[in-house]
């Protein structure tokens, strides 16, 4: 399965990075085999950490999303994701995609 999904946590009244510790240890401790793609703190906008996470075979992102959410002071969204064709196309594997930036 190995399905990803983007974790979106905005922490409106407290420490942010406290508050994504705690989501971290909730998902990991309801979903073991849960696998962390990619993890961003954010500023300057409607959330305050981006997560990027790949679901195992057996694991429901149901029992993800309800972990999370019973995080005290966080608020999550757990959305599906699809690799971006951009990074997908000849010569994009890496963020940024190929050589040279994007194509125009």
């Amino acid at each position: 399965m190995n399905e990803l999904h983007v974790l979106l946590l905005r922490a409106p009244g407290g420490n942010a990075e406290a508050i994504h510790a705690m989501v971290v240890g909730a998902l990991r401790g309801a979903l073991p085999n849960l696998r962390f793609v990619a993890s961003y703190a954010v500023t300057g906008g409607s959330v305050d950490a981006v997560d990027i996470v790949a679901f195992q075979p057996g694991e429901d992102p149901a029992d993800a999303l309800r972990a999370a959410q019973a995080v005290p002071g966080a608020e999550v969204e757990l959305l599906p994701a699809q690799p971006s064709l951009t990074l997908m196309a000849p010569g994009g594997g890496a963020p940024g995609g190929a050589p040279g930036g994007p194509p125009l």
